[in-house]
């Protein structure tokens, strides 16, 4: 957290800072460095100084300033000239790194990007807040059939935390009904009959361990005769 602090505090200073490290969370060739990218990039979208220098479009929900969104113009600069912002093709590329740690480090940036329910509740345009533009509600809803067990496990653990959030927030002044029928409501009705329960017993190691125990014995049978198909072993041609 220390060099997270040290960083934000060079943002004021260094306006190259955040197009540098968003560059590091997709193109590095080392895995620990995307993993480390991101976690600072989820850092920063906590800070609420930082926030909307971040990530593409509006947060503030000021009716005032509606919510407009940047398109990248080229390289690592948007037409307004200010410095590149975390789009959604980074966030879309973070969630289908080969390496499970950096989809799972990108699941928590997933969450930082939600933010809270009071803050999309202010907005006139739900449908330009930074998660749904980067379809962060996909994303998570196809990284909780990840092929790996742990980067679903976190993505579950993720929906219950968005579920939460919405069940403990009171609704006031009309608000909440006049998010029905928004994309927001129905990503909170999907996650709201999700059965937690049993998706995290499928995560577990003993359950897919008696799932190849139950397997069907039919799929072992080969099907093509010695020297064929599956059962051409060419380092026995040598």
């Amino acid at each position: 957290m220390a060099a997270h602090s040290s960083c934000r505090v060079q943002m004021d200073t260094l306006e190259q800072l955040p197009a540098q490290i968003m560059t590091m969370m997709t193109n590095d060739t080392e895995a620990f460095v995307r993993r480390a990218a991101i976690g600072l990039v989820e850092s920063l979208v906590q800070d609420r100084h930082h926030r909307a220098r971040i990530l593409l479009g509006s947060v503030a929900g000021s009716r005032s300033r509606p919510a407009v969104l940047i398109e990248p113009a080229h390289g690592n600069e948007l037409r307004d000239g200010v410095h590149r912002r975390l789009m959604p093709a980074d966030l879309k590329r973070c969630c289908v790194d080969e390496d499970l740690e950096v989809r799972i480090q990108s699941v928590h940036l997933l969450l930082a990007v939600f933010g809270s329910i009071d803050e999309m509740e202010a907005m006139d345009d739900l449908a330009s807040h930074p998660f749904f533009v980067a379809d962060g509600d996909v994303l998570l809803e196809s990284m909780m059939l990840d092929f790996s067990r742990l980067v679903r496990i976190e993505a579950i653990r993720a929906a219950v935390q968005l579920r939460s959030l919405h069940t403990s927030a009171p609704p006031s002044g009309g608000k909440r009904t006049r998010l029905d029928g928004t994309r927001l409501a129905a990503f909170m009705g999907r996650l709201a009959v999700l059965d937690v329960g049993e998706m995290l017993r499928r995560c577990e190691p003993e359950h897919l361990y008696q799932e190849a125990l139950d397997m069907d014995a039919s799929v072992l049978d080969e099907m093509h005769e010695a020297g064929e198909g599956n059962n051409i072993l060419t380092c026995y041609d040598c």
